[in-house]
């Protein structure tokens, strides 16, 4: 018996696809921030953002440079997508949303010691109901240079991580954020 449920679950996860729902938009709440711990943002969702660490600070305020709308996205609490591989979690928080356009970024920085995981599970094509529909896009940025393999090469620049149209990875190294934000903000 739990050979069949193995042999069912193997199948499920080989052969799902997350789509997104036109009918059940995502609202965004308010968030409690303590100012005097908290960072300044013009063009987030929210006045600041606080417990932010080192590199999310960082993009934070690179992100704030480009001018689109963007907000933290709090664990458990903001904006989940479902996973679909066998893991200690049900559902993903990427850290940021960025909205440009007719997509819907999905951003989350990943320390080295985190990244294989994440590329494995978290790396998602999402599927849009209709052409015509906003777009949800799924991207990781690390600090460094990775290969394919999660492998760090060195440790200048960053590296951004999303989905070919074929659900392959697409590793691309640059230089400084804002080559990474430009990257990662591109459909």
């Amino acid at each position: 018996m739990a050979d069949i449920a193995e042999e069912v679950v193997s199948a499920y996860i080989d052969n799902v696809v997350i789509s997104q729902r036109d009918d059940d938009p995502y609202i965004v709440s308010e968030q409690r921030v303590r100012m005097d711990d908290a960072q300044p943002f013009k063009n987030s969702l929210h006045k600041a953002y606080e417990g932010l660490n080192e590199f999310e600070a960082s993009f934070a305020a690179a992100l704030d440079q480009t001018g689109y709308k963007w907000c933290r996205n709090l664990p458990r609490v903001g904006y989940g997508i479902p996973l679909i591989s066998l893991g200690p979690t049900k559902n993903f928080y990427p850290d940021f949303i960025v909205w440009k356009d007719k997509n819907v970024f999905a951003i989350d920085t990943k320390g080295g010691h985190l990244l294989s995981e994440a590329a494995a599970r978290k790396l998602l094509r999402i599927d849009a109901p209709t052409k015509s529909s906003v777009r949800v896009k799924v991207r990781l940025v690390s600090e460094g240079r990775w290969n394919l393999a999660a492998e760090r090469i060195d440790d200048d620049g960053y590296t951004v991580w999303g989905v070919k149209e074929d659900g392959t990875r697409r590793v691309t190294p640059v230089e400084d954020l804002p080559a990474a934000l430009h990257r990662v903000l591109k459909p």
